[in-house]
């Protein structure tokens, strides 16, 4: 597929990854109306590096656990399996994260919202715990912007001041839509 412009974007996804491999892990929110590339630009900033792509559908957190499992299996190999909570799953990689480097993209991340609002809290808690001795790449894609905004920019919010950049795609300029 041919990639369009985003050149900035992708240099900066790059550069925090750079960042959260060599120093400790970073985490970054990217953000855009739906069907504008967030998932795009992410895969391709992670392309030739080891990645984890989870995509948060509304499912039961258990059943979702298991697709989880699955993907984080095809991309880290043997893990253990049985989990019924995000938490747990997220504790697992973070503990993963100490001796392999890796990008860990979360795909409709506000969709937590709907399945167990604690999840928020319980990553505010494991980032804060692991964060500086751990070198994953955290990007946390969203559409919903006013459910991210009170998620990341709320100071009452649990992941408040936790993102280390914040992208927002906004639709292409005009001499780049010609370009497509």
């Amino acid at each position: 597929m041919k990639f369009y412009d985003r050149k900035e974007e992708l240099r900066e996804l790059r550069r925090v990854q750079k960042q959260a491999f060599e120093e400790h892990s970073r985490m970054t929110v990217l953000t855009g109306r739906r069907r504008i590339g967030k998932t795009s630009l992410g895969q391709l900033a992670m392309e030739g590096t080891t990645s984890v792509y989870l995509f948060v559908a509304r499912k039961d957190e258990a059943l979702l656990c298991q697709d989880f499992t699955e993907q984080i299996r095809l991309s880290l190999g043997d893990i253990p399996t049985g989990f019924k909570s995000f938490k747990d799953i997220f504790k697992m990689l973070m503990i993963f994260g100490q001796t392999k480097k890796f990008n860990l993209f979360i795909d409709e991340f506000q969709e937590f919202w709907h399945i167990n609002k604690s999840i928020f809290s319980d990553i505010q808690n494991l980032w804060d715990q692991y964060r500086r001795q751990t070198n994953v790449n955290l990007i946390l894609s969203r559409s919903v912007y006013t459910m991210m905004e009170k998620i990341f920019k709320d100071s009452k919010e649990p992941l408040f001041g936790r993102a280390d950049l914040e992208i927002r795609l906004k639709p292409f300029r005009t001499d780049v839509m010609k370009q497509i």
